[in-house]
Parts: structure tokens; C-alpha cells; sequence
């Protein structure tokens, strides 16, 4: 769901900005075929590879846990109640809306190319 979520977003993103993908491959030094594979699905995309695909785009991705309403079914389902400063973080989270700008890629110091 997340991964669907962020590759849908990038998707979204490139049609609502008229940016192709060959202009997204230039941005992040890689070939047109790679961005292809990427949003397809047929490459196991890395929390990294999703953090450059939004800087290229100028935007940042949030990681924000949110606990299920119906934990039957999962590992999680006896578990206690989530705690309750995760809605605390949620709630700050939806509050920022701009992100600072990077001066550099994230993660990456001098290596060009996602991973």
C-alpha cells in the first residue's frame, strides 16, 4: 500500500507538472528504462529510490505510521493499543506543509544515480 501510494504520487505528479519520463530519468541521472521499470512495479524500489524520485520533483515523502482500526487478522492483533503519541506525530505531520529545500540529494553525498 505505501510503496503503491508513493509510486501512484510520482505518477500524478509527472502528469499534473507535464514532466516526462525521459525528463524525470535526466533529473535523477538514470535511463528512461529504469524510470519505466520503476513506476510499473517491476523493480523492488527502495525507500531511498522513492526519496529521489521526490526530490527530482521537487517534494518530500512523510513517513507516518497509522495504526489499523481492525488489527485481526495480523501479527499485531493482541498486541496492546497503539500508543497514544502516534497520533500525536500524525497530527504534527499533517500540520507541516512545506518541507525545507535540500541543498543536496537525501542520502546521497556525492554519489549520482539512485540506487
Amino acid at each position: 500500500m505505501l510503496y503503491g501510494e508513493a509510486i501512484e504520487t510520482v505518477a500524478a505528479l509527472l502528469v499534473s507538472s507535464d514532466i516526462t519520463r525521459r525528463e524525470l530519468a535526466r533529473r535523477l541521472g538514470v535511463s528512461e528504462a529504469r524510470v519505466t521499470r520503476i513506476l510499473n512495479g517491476r523493480e523492488n524500489t527502495t525507500l531511498k529510490t522513492v526519496a529521489d524520485l521526490g526530490w527530482a520533483l521537487g517534494v518530500r515523502f512523510a513517513f507516518v505510521p497509522i495504526p489499523y482500526a481492525d488489527r485481526e487478522g495480523t501479527p499485531a492483533a493482541a498486541d496492546p493499543t497503539p500508543p497514544r503519541w502516534l497520533a500525536s506525530l500524525r497530527r504534527r505531520m499533517a500540520k507541516s506543509t512545506s518541507a525545507a529545500g535540500p541543498s543536496s540529494r537525501p542520502g546521497n553525498d556525492a554519489a549520482a544515480g539512485i540506487d
